[in-house]
């Protein structure tokens, strides 16, 4: 915590990717993937001395507000208490956010934030009925996205899919996902990873 974290007034202690370049002049670049409330919250149980409540807090607070039109972005800047698209990647959700989805889904039920962060996720449940898949790539300030991405996205999305009642939808990326893995393709990394 003392070297990867950043205690930021009024939004609370947030996590930085690694303990050196993420941080410049007051202007912080974060990965929303990397904030599993979940792993959060056992951290807490496990060493309560160390402050992981604000961490939880401030990792809510970075789920929410990063997801203007319902989609993760891949990072995220944050300046002066508020978040904004980030400046290298731009307001991209592919790769990295499609992790978001999976640990929003994963939450346990009686934890009361999944049911508010379910709810701002369903724009990505919608777009994933749509193109038959979650999208491969979309723009987290307008909702526009492109092509389907793989095996492995619909496999990342069933809990979400799962939080959300879509049970037909569920199953339709559940078979998608076991025939999708295993296709000779020159890359499986975020198949198989």
């Amino acid at each position: 915590l003392r070297e990867e974290t950043v205690n930021i007034a009024g939004v609370g202690t947030v996590l930085l990717p690694a303990p050196t370049g993420f941080d410049a002049d007051g202007q912080y670049r974060v990965n929303p993937s990397y904030v599993p409330l979940q792993l959060i919250a056992r951290m807490q149980s496990l060493y309560p001395q160390y402050n992981w409540d604000s961490m939880y807090k401030a990792s809510v607070h970075m789920l929410e507000k990063t997801m203007p039109a319902g989609f993760s972005p891949d990072w995220a800047t944050l300046r002066n208490g508020r978040y904004s698209s980030d400046g290298v990647t731009g307001p991209i959700g592919s790769y990295n956010a499609i992790r978001t989805y999976l640990w929003v889904g994963m939450l346990n039920d009686q934890v009361s934030e999944k049911a508010v962060l379910v709810q701002k996720m369903q724009p990505f449940v919608a777009a994933t009925k749509a193109l038959g898949a979650p999208a491969r790539e979309v723009n987290t300030e307008t909702g526009k996205y492109t092509q389907s991405g793989s095996a492995g996205f619909s496999a990342a999305a069933l809990p979400l899919l799962a939080a959300s009642g879509e049970s037909t939808l569920l199953e339709t990326q559940f078979l998608g996902a076991q025939k999708g893995f295993g296709v000779d393709k020159n890359d499986h990394y975020y198949d198989d990873a």
